[in-house]
């Protein structure tokens, strides 16, 4: 876990770093036009790079933003004829870098994104592709308006279309008289401009805009499209990277499941939900039957393909509504929401047989022990039902393992209670 937080952390600081590269391009380009004075330029760009240089990125974005207040006063009070229109232009380029400063959510900025482009360079359509890190090809991220591209059958490096095109050759392309004939369900394009999304020498993505009408875009948009896509990558690419730390830090790097942590948290949500509106939750403890005994038979990496391949069928099982976390070593923890204690006890069953009819790595066959508790019935507290599932569990194992309890409704045989007590 902590190496691949590691890694993720890595990766933040370097989209931090060229986001802040980004601002410094866009300071520089604002001195050169004339809508900064030569000491507001090289004041603003030296304290980005004194950030880069002490590596703090937790102050990336606050130091940002207040560079960017004082660009965007700055742009305000200059009026003078020969720049208003640039500097209208270069203030929303300010405004776009702000975007990633005030949400991490990734529809927010890439609605924001589009809605500032759109001001920038007028469109209909914009569709917005991200390039996959594992696979390289695009895949859609947002659109605005329908969904655009063009030569759709046609494969190159990065997929089907246009697009794939713009992201193998790293070009933009300007295409204003097209003459196609309307197709049913398609929207009438007459223009399109489509640009590649760079951070450096990476792709993050392709940007398409269309619209019905013919000369629609002139080079003067290609070239603030180009200009604002740089802007745009790295805005993106810091999200991307953001939201990679934010998944590691609740993501189980074994099973892909959610973690302890993560499940404490929606926990003291759903309790708080069901104090106020007093709807029924359950929580259901399983733990793998004699894995100690497997590991010390196979060794601790056939164990660990056994917990995988667990977690792929309990998130198989689990409903979108449902939390599944590993809770620690071969146990695990699922949350039902809405779910009284006879629901959850007929979900652990069907959770149970199916565990126990599948066939793991090499064939192998595994047994869990489960054990349930339910708001109210078995208590209000979180602790309480925490505590109360792993009783059951406990008791569960006690009774023969392969089995589902709770602790108000187990009845246990003379024999067994004695070795329970």
């Amino acid at each position: 876990m902590k190496s691949r937080n590691g890694r993720g952390a890595r990766g933040l600081f370097e989209a931090s770093t060229q986001f802040l590269k980004s601002q410094q391009r866009l300071i520089k380009l604002l001195g050169t036009r004339g809508a900064l004075g030569a000491k507001d330029t090289e004041t603003a760009v030296l304290k980005l790079e004194k950030l880069v240089d002490e590596k703090r990125p937790a102050q990336f974005m606050s130091e940002a933003a207040k560079v960017n207040e004082k660009l965007t006063a700055g742009l305000k009070k200059q009026d003078t004829t020969g720049t208003k229109t640039d500097n209208a232009e270069l203030a929303l380029l300010l405004r776009m870098s702000k975007v990633i400063q005030e949400t991490d959510d990734a529809k927010a900025v890439f609605t924001g994104v589009l809605a500032l482009l759109k001001e920038l360079v007028a469109f209909e359509n914009g569709t917005l592709y991200l390039a996959n890190r594992a696979t390289g090809n695009l895949e859609l991220a947002h659109q605005e308006g329908e969904r655009v591209d063009l030569i759709r059958g046609v494969r190159f490096d990065h997929g089907f279309g246009l697009s794939s095109w713009v992201a193998k050759e790293r070009r933009p392309i300007l295409l204003n008289d097209l003459r196609r004939e309307v197709q049913p369900g398609l929207p009438v394009v007459k223009s399109f401009l489509s640009v590649p999304l760079q951070v450096g020498s990476e792709l993050i993505g392709v940007l398409n805009l269309s619209h019905s009408c013919a000369h629609a875009f002139g080079e003067r948009d290609k070239e603030l499209l180009i200009l604002a896509s740089s802007l745009a990558a790295a805005t993106i690419e810091h999200l991307l990277h953001y939201q990679s730390i934010k998944e590691l830090s609740v993501t189980d790097d074994l099973t892909a499941l959610h973690n302890r942590r993560y499940f404490q948290e929606r926990l003291t949500q759903q309790s708080q939900l069901a104090e106020r509106y007093l709807h029924p939750y359950s929580l259901v403890f399983l733990d793998i039957d004699h894995f100690k005994q497997f590991n010390d038979a196979h060794g601790h990496a056939e164990g660990d393909k056994i917990l995988t391949e667990l977690g792929t069928v309990l998130k198989k099982w689990a409903r979108t509504s449902d939390v599944v976390a590993r809770y620690g070593g071969e146990e695990f923890v699922v949350l039902l929401p809405h779910t009284d204690s006879e629901g959850a006890m007929q979900a652990a069953e069907r959770l149970r047989r199916a565990i126990e009819a599948h066939a793991f790595p090499r064939r192998r066959r595994i047994t869990v022990s489960m054990g349930v508790a339910s708001y109210p019935n078995d208590g209000k507290a979180e602790t309480d039902l925490v505590q109360k599932a792993d009783q059951a569990l406990y008791l569960a194992k006690k009774a023969g393992r392969n089995c589902t309890q709770r602790i108000h409704e187990l009845r246990l045989e003379p024999a067994r209670q004695a070795a329970v007590n």
